[in-house]
């Protein structure tokens, strides 16, 4: 059985964006595109409603080539427990309130990396 990865969306972005000018934004894609094309293969991948709808905000263009990458990848349900866990790294931890989404991000890995809170939809 092949270890569980969470792909949170600045993966996603990474993967398809146009090449960048900016040094940094180069190696973060180059680095991304890397471990998506030797990594990848060696995990179950899975998203979140999360990943879903920050990938289809933005430039249409954009969008569409995020949404045509994650068709197909499994997307975890989002239980009112991880929700919870979500809300309480915001309340009670270190995430900023202007950071609920990425909060809910981290909730979600945190929960299906212990297949705690979350189970793949049918």
């Amino acid at each position: 059985m092949k270890s569980r990865v969470y792909i949170e969306t600045s993966i996603i972005s990474y993967l398809t964006a146009r090449p960048s000018n900016d040094l940094r934004v180069v190696a973060n894609q180059n680095i991304t595109i890397d471990w998506w094309e030797t990594m990848a293969p060696r995990f179950d991948l899975y998203i979140s409603e999360f990943v879903v709808v920050e990938s289809g905000l933005g430039d249409p263009d954009a969008a569409k080539r995020r949404l045509a990458l994650i068709d197909g990848i499994p997307e975890l349900e989002v239980t009112d427990q991880a929700r919870e866990l979500g809300q309480a790294l915001i309340t009670e931890g270190p995430i900023p309130s202007g950071a609920e989404v990425d909060a809910y991000h981290i909730a979600v890995g945190m929960a299906s990396n212990h297949q705690l809170f979350v189970l793949p939809r049918n």
